[in-house]
């Protein structure tokens, strides 16, 4: 067991769907719509730089690997947390997992969301985090390190069971764009 502290924060209900992704004036992301895919780590950079140019009052970032696990996983109301961001135990009407749709589908069909109120934090597509990868969950911020692997976070629609658990971590280039490879949005007030 590790402890890990995060400051408050506030994590995009859905995933960044396509339609926002390509035109930040859009924001919030809307239920339905398709997460934008083929996004790389320095692609999801540059997108929060774009959102906190248009709405000044934010400050909008990638979070940090704790931040996405605290957000998919804890329960405050009994102080524990889950293995699915549902519960402990994983159907296939729960999330685009295992193959079930040949590609990622609209954020938010399946009404399974965390404990904090967010649609698809398990498959659907996988979602960059703002760490160097390790052995051990720890803040490692990325911060100009050009040679680290970044971690991605959640599963996407390919992987089974396993692989969409809130524990899971899969970890890629910073330029790494590719089908089911997208981004979640956390963001603090000014």
């Amino acid at each position: 067991i590790q402890n890990v502290s995060i400051d408050s924060f506030y994590m995009g209900v859905y995933e960044v769907t396509s339609s926002v992704y390509e035109d930040v004036t859009n924001w919030p992301p809307e239920k339905g719509g398709l997460p934008a895919e083929n996004i790389s780590f320095l692609d999801a950079l540059n997108y929060c730089s774009n959102l906190n140019s248009n709405y000044p009052e934010y400050s909008f970032f990638i979070p940090s690997e704790p931040e996405w696990e605290y957000a998919a996983k804890y329960n405050i109301a009994d102080q524990s947390a889950t293995i699915y961001p549902w519960s402990n135990e994983i159907y296939i009407f729960n999330a685009n997992y295992g193959n079930q749709n040949p590609g990622s589908i609209g954020v938010g069909a399946y009404s399974y969301p965390s404990h904090f109120g967010m649609f698809d934090m398990s498959g659907n597509v996988l979602e960059w985090t703002n760490n160097c990868f390790s052995e051990s969950l720890k803040d490692s911020v990325v911060d100009n390190n050009e040679d680290c692997w970044v971690v991605a976070r959640g599963g996407g629609f390919w992987h089974g069971a396993e692989g969409v658990r809130t524990t899971s971590r899969y970890h890629l280039p910073q330029d790494t764009e590719a089908a089911g490879v997208g981004l979640r949005i956390a963001m603090r007030p000014y």
